[in-house]
């Protein structure tokens, strides 16, 4: 898959971000594929993005 930042930020986490913090989500499962060089279930996406920017605090599950 091939995506922008700017379309991750901008398209596919907005729908994510809303239905997580309006449903309380616990968990999230991360998956394989890569954007901009990132794989879905590297710190990047899953760390910093996540966890930091966006305030996630449950679990997630994901192979590296």
């Amino acid at each position: 898959m091939e995506i922008s930042e700017r379309t991750l930020r901008n398209v596919f986490l907005p729908p994510w971000v809303e239905e997580s913090s309006g449903t309380g989500a616990l968990a999230v499962m991360a998956t394989y594929p890569a954007s901009m060089g990132w794989r879905a279930c590297s710190e990047k996406v899953l760390t910093l993005i996540l966890r930091d920017e966006l305030g996630f605090r449950g679990l997630y599950l994901a192979k590296d």
